[in-house]
This record gives C-alpha cells, structure tokens and sequence, in this order.
C-alpha cells in the first residue's frame, strides 16, 4: 500500500529550483476534470472527445461524484498537493489510499483551503473539526472566510460538516476511475508524459532551477515550498495551476494532534503547476492571452496598436479592473462581485482589455486568472506616449522630465 513521505515535511530532499513531476496522478486527476467537464480541455481536442466520450459511459454514480467533486467545487483538484509526497507507484490508487491515511484535520483543511480564502483563516484541525456535525456553524464559517460564490460556499460547508462523508466519496470515486478508466489509459499517456519531463528538466536545467516564465503565474515563487511541475499528456498544451496561500503548512505532521511530533521547520505551502506535455515540448499551436508587452504583433499599422489600448483604457470600469488585477490575479465572478458588476459586464471589459493585449490569462483548477503585470503595463504606455510624440525609445523619458522641468516652480519664476 502507498504512504506519504511525511519527512518532506521536515525538509528532506528539499530544492531550491522547480521539481518537475511525471508522477501518473497528475493525469490521474487532469482525466476526472475532464470527464466532469468536457470544455476544460480547451487547447487539446483529442482528449476532449475522449472525455465526453468516456463520460457518457460513466456509471451514475461515477459520473456524479465526478461532478460533484470536480467541477462544482475544486476540491478534487486539490488533492495535487498531495501528490509530491506519495510513495509507490503514484497513481490515482496510491493517491486514494493516502487520503484514506490522512489525519481528518488535514482533509478538512485541503477542503477549506482549494479555493480564494482569506490568509487569516483559522484553520488548525481543532477549528475545523469543531464543525463535524454543525452545518450551521460550518456555514457562518465559509460566508465569513471563504471568497467564493453562495453555491460553492454551500457545498464546502457540507464538506467541511461531514469531512469523513467526503473522503469516503472521493476515496472511493479515485479507486473506482482507476480501475475503470484510468489504468489502461496510461499506457496510452505515460510515453509523451515522460519526454515532456525531460524536456521540463532540461530547461529548468539551463535556466539555473527556474521554472520556464509561463509557468509564473506569480511574479514570486521564493514564499512556496516546494515548487512543482506536474506533467500531463491528456492536458494538451493547457497549463493550470494548484497553490496554497495561508500562513501556515497545509498538512501537520502525523502525531501532531496526540503530541508526539512538533510542527515541521519547514511548512509545507506548496506551488504546483501541471503543463500538458505538448507545451513543455514546444509543440503548443493554441492562442492564448499575452502579458501586455507582447500585444504588438496583433496589429500591423503602430497607430491601430496604440488606438486599440487607449481605447480599451478609456472606460472607467475597465480602469477599476485594471487597479484590482495590479494587486493579484483574480477570476471574472471575483471581479464582479469585487466591483458590483454583472459578470456579463466584466467579461465584456475583460475580453476587450484582453483584445488591446493589456491582459494575460492562466488557468487554475477549472477557473481562468486574469493578470496584470503593473511594471509591463507602464513600460507599454510609456512607449505609447512615444508614438504620440514621434520619439524613439527613451526619448519619451527625456521629454517627460524636461515636462517635468517646465512645470516646476523654479521653472515658472524663469520665466517670469
């Protein structure tokens, strides 16, 4: 039987690069996202007639806790933080029987934590498992922490009021797609999976332990322990992301609750990106958003260019989302809650401010992050105030500062 590595949570083997992980689980869970919904593969049409293929096969029950699990909340997902310190073989089998094994705290927690929370959170195993049995109690908690949707708070507090009905389902939905589905998929996976891999090493190899730049989806990795890459075939050339943002280890250490072991040194607050194979072997032919300094290549007239971005910028609404995108990446139903808009309204100026390249976008779970990176936005505007004013690059500094000079007091009593 599998275990966890749990001295991973004291610092063994750690790594101050990005680990890359070609551990059959990743495309374990990517194939349950799949077939809970079908769209979520996007950039790789093979495997999504392969999931709607299989899903329509699916026993009801299957095809329920699949859902229920995967693709009303995130839950499912989640379970890749857990992936990093499995032992065995490291298949979805390996993956149920170290959720079986774990503290009950530490499952509750994962379930609390696999969405937008707030930092501050209580979230020892006392506190959670205090709501075993409380669904009232269990839903005070998710209104107050959890940034989420009401359906998606309603359905973490069921989780988190009954945490052993919920690992007893995804325990028994993970064994249940490995014998149906999964196991003999893998042979057709494992061959592309493992040159993705080496391809990854290979990179973060030349690059000194730094991840490739698409897969920073923050612009600060250092905080997270570890940072992993998970690789999977049926992902195509998609990219999604798994992060663990509180101030504290995700999991405690076994013993922790009977007193007989300390919390580890080293917290265990994962980063964990899982690319589709195609995109770490270069072979990516699916458009996506770009980061503000590469939107040029969209227009062959400059003026066009410039145009288009002043435009998608001369909205206030579009403005406010811009201001809240500079502190962190946020989803479009975040957005619009944040800004008291529709979420109609919010995808219409995202996709225009997406249009003007000011905008790049990344996926995590079954969710698109919008970003804004605040230093390329102001080098962009920057080189379109030169356009205006017919300057080269640099030029438009210069002209800036002597603005800038001419407007100073000093200046003005010159010229008097």
């Amino acid at each position: 039987m599998a275990s966890i590595d749990w001295s991973a949570l004291g610092g063994a083997g750690k790594s101050s690069g990005a680990i890359v992980d070609d551990a059959p689980a990743y495309d374990g869970l990517i194939s349950l996202s799949a077939v809970a919904l079908p769209r979520y593969l996007r950039g790789a049409a093979e495997w999504r007639a392969w999931a709607e293929t299989t899903a329509s096969g699916l026993s009801v029950e299957h095809w329920r806790l699949a859902r229920k699990w995967f693709a009303e909340v995130s839950i499912g997902s989640a379970l890749a933080a857990l992936i990093p310190l499995l032992t065995g073989a490291r298949d979805l089998a390996d993956l149920a029987d170290a959720l079986e094994a774990m503290p009950l705290g530490d499952v509750a927690r994962l379930a609390a934590t696999a969405d937008l929370i707030d930092p501050q959170t209580p979230l020892d195993a006392a506190d959670l498992l205090a709501l075993r049995g409380d669904l009232p109690a269990a839903r005070r908690f998710c209104d107050r922490y959890l940034r989420e949707t009401g359906r998606r708070r309603a359905a973490i507090a069921r989780a988190l009021a009954d945490p052993e009905g919920m690992r007893a389902e995804l325990v028994r939905l993970l064994r249940v797609h490995h014998e149906r589905v999964y196991s003999a998929l893998d042979a057709r996976l494992r061959e592309e999976r493992a040159r993705g891999a080496t391809a990854l090493r290979a990179q973060i190899e030349r690059a000194g332990g730094a991840p490739p730049t698409y897969i920073r989806g923050r612009d600060d990795l250092a905080g997270f322990w570890p940072v992993v890459i998970g690789v999977s075939t049926i992902l195509g050339d998609g990219l999604t992301h798994y992060y663990h943002d509180i101030d504290r280890s995700l999991f405690d250490a076994p013993g922790e609750l009977e007193g007989r072991a300390q919390r580890p040194q080293q917290p265990y607050e994962p980063f964990i990106a899982i690319v589709g194979a195609r995109r770490a072997l270069g072979v990516s032919t699916r458009r996506r958003g770009v980061a503000p300094t590469e939107g040029a290549a969209r227009f062959a007239d400059p003026a066009e260019r410039w145009a288009a971005l002043y435009t998608a910028l001369g909205d206030p609404s579009r403005l406010k989302i811009v201001r809240a995108l500079v502190e962190r990446p946020r989803y479009g139903q975040e957005l619009a809650v944040d800004l008291g808009m529709s979420t109609a309204t919010i995808s219409h100026h995202l996709g225009a401010l997406n249009k003007a390249g000011v905008l790049a976008m990344e996926r995590r779970a079954h969710r698109t992050y919008f970003t804004l990176d605040a230093r390329a936005l102001q080098a962009l505007l920057r080189q379109g105030e030169g356009f205006a004013l017919g300057l080269e690059d640099g030029a438009a500094d210069r002209a800036r500062g002597l603005a800038d000079d001419a407007a100073s007091p000093d200046a003005r009593e010159g010229m008097a």
